[in-house]
């Protein structure tokens, strides 16, 4: 008996040897030990019963059904970083496509501009070669170069009203609206933006259109005007230590040229209600009405009303638009010539107007202060072409402008490193420049557009301001003393007038006075007595919702074919 109970004990002891390397039900293989679950007895329930369970199962096969605070907390961070990345990314792509659609927008805008710049140089009435005749080349040409350029821009302004005005603005005119004091930071990006240029034009096909005491006039040909004006001027001798940030906008004025206008007693009626005298008036009339108009004298060469201007008329200089149509307050001689261009609805902004070499042609100052600015009233904004804009630079093509180069790079008059003389080597000639771009070096007489205008012209009264004009030969032939030397058309008089007679400028040709009408006894000369065969303008503006800047550049041609 003891020996078969000792043979089921080692049965039994076979068989869990065996079952120890298998997998159970509840539990994992190779275990050591087996540890069960035991049932808790129906009469002990905090007590395990001592009969092992059939259900037993293994403690590691138990499977947790939840998650902890902080592994929660991990997951919801983690989700909001994911959330926020996500926004971010949506956020940056619609800004993107924001400004993407800005700048198309002012890239289109900019390109309308250019078109319509290359459209008006390309339907001028003359060819730039002062001087010229009306008979044969009527209208004009003209540019002014500002005192501003790419080197210097707002950084050097000063006011006339200050002690020194060595750096001064032309009075009246657009620098003298921004009162900067050395603000660079603030304007770094602005340029050249007080160049003006106006000319006539003729257009072929489709006529331009205007208003003129209230009826639609149109026209083949006008006198065009651009330039840039700030947005809000600032009142008269407002300074700020803290300037804002200035808005600039780009203009263009059409002018209609109808002389045939005159011979309407209707229009003429009209056109002699305007007082000439009041500058106001005159304001009012350019306000409201797109006609080319000039001064109208009587016997006694009182202005007594306006005319309008034929292409022959707007030769001379004093019937153009925004041209000074009153006596010189400083040159007493004659009738203010050469007439110098007031910025286009700029006047000047008091009536105490000292004298000085800064000085040029003005308006009459015993009128009451006033300005004038672009249209206003009901037609505001149908000259504007841009806004934002950075720079309105024009430039002449000059083929005797140095081109040097350095060690480093290669530099052209305009340029903001370029300062000659240095250590350069002269590599090529013809550049486009501004005009008198050498005005703070000494000049260089082989380059056309280097200096000052010519003395004879009269138009280099104010050393910061430079102007390129086709001039008239009228002015040797009008029965005016244009130099105050008291001799009449010594130029084409028939006569060899004496040394004494040409205001001390001695002529080249004729230094010792021996040859009948030669150029020394010219009464004026043009300012840059050279052609021009080519211009260049730069139109920079800026996107400010995007801080963009986009630049186009537009080409006149004049080279005769």
């Amino acid at each position: 008996e003891s020996t078969g109970k000792t043979g089921k004990l080692l049965l039994r002891r076979a068989r869990l040897r065996s079952n120890r390397g298998k997998q159970t039900e509840f539990g994992p293989p190779n275990l050591e030990q087996e540890t069960t679950v035991t049932r808790r007895s129906p009469a002990s329930p905090y007590w395990p019963s001592s009969e092992t369970s059939p259900f037993a199962m293994s403690a590691s096969s138990l499977r947790r059904s939840g998650v902890t605070l902080i592994e929660m907390l991990i997951a919801v961070a983690l989700t909001l970083l994911v959330v926020l990345a996500m926004v971010r990314a949506f956020d940056l792509l619609g800004s993107n496509v924001t400004d993407s659609r800005s700048i198309l927008e002012l890239s289109a805008q900019m390109r309308t501009v250019a078109t319509q710049l290359q459209k008006d140089l390309d339907m001028m009435t003359l060819i730039p070669n002062p001087p010229a005749d009306p008979e044969s080349q009527p209208g004009y040409f003209e540019i002014t170069e500002g005192f501003l350029n790419d080197n210097n821009s707002f950084v050097s302004d000063t006011d006339t009203t200050f002690a020194n005005p060595l750096a001064a603005n032309h009075p009246g005119r657009f620098l003298d609206q921004f009162r900067y004091v050395n603000n660079a930071g603030d304007i770094s990006r602005y340029g050249d933006v007080d160049d003006i240029i106006a000319f006539t034009v003729r257009s072929n096909d489709e006529p331009f259109t205007g208003r003129f005491n209230g009826q639609v006039i149109t026209s083949n040909l006008a006198e065009v005007i651009w330039w840039v004006e700030r947005t809000a001027p600032v009142p008269p001798f407002e300074v700020s230590a803290v300037p804002a940030t200035p808005t600039l906008t780009l203009h263009r004025r059409v002018l209609l040229i109808l002389p045939e206008m005159n011979a309407n007693p209707t229009y003429v009626s009209f056109l002699n209600s305007v007082d000439a005298t009041n500058i106001e008036l005159m304001r009012m009339f350019h306000n409201e009405n797109d006609l080319s108009v000039r001064l109208h004298y009587d016997i006694l060469g009182n202005p007594v009303g306006l005319r309008a201007n034929s292409l022959e008329d707007l030769s001379d200089r004093r019937n153009r638009f925004a041209h000074n149509p009153y006596r010189d307050i400083m040159v007493t001689a004659q009738s203010n010539f050469p007439h110098e261009l007031v910025h286009p609805f700029a006047l000047l902004n008091n009536t105490n107007v000292p004298g000085g070499p800064n000085m040029a042609p003005l308006y009459n100052p015993k009128d009451l202060p006033v300005r004038l600015f672009s249209k206003r009233g009901v037609r505001k904004g149908d000259d504007l072409m841009l806004s934002d804009v950075l720079a309105f630079d024009i430039r002449v093509f000059d083929p005797k402008a140095p081109i040097d180069a350095t060690s480093l790079m290669t530099l052209a008059p305009g340029d903001p490193a370029y300062v000659p003389p240095g250590p350069t080597v002269r590599v090529h000639r013809g550049a486009y420049v501004d005009l008198n771009y050498l005005r703070v070096l000494a000049p260089n007489q082989t380059s056309f557009f280097a200096g000052p205008p010519s003395l004879k012209s009269r138009l280099g009264i104010n050393p910061n301001v430079a102007t390129y004009c086709t001039w008239s030969t009228t002015y040797e032939t009008d029965g005016m003393d244009q130099d105050g030397d008291s001799f009449i058309d010594e130029g084409t008089n028939g006569l060899n007038d004496p040394v004494v007679g040409r205001n001390n400028f001695v002529s080249p040709y004729d230094p010792a006075g021996q040859i009948v009408d030669d150029p020394g006894e010219s009464e004026t000369e043009p300012p840059y007595p050279h052609p021009l065969t080519g211009v260049e303008i730069t139109i920079r503006a800026e996107e400010f919702s995007s801080q963009q800047v986009r630049q186009i550049r537009v080409i006149g041609d004049f080279r005769q074919e």
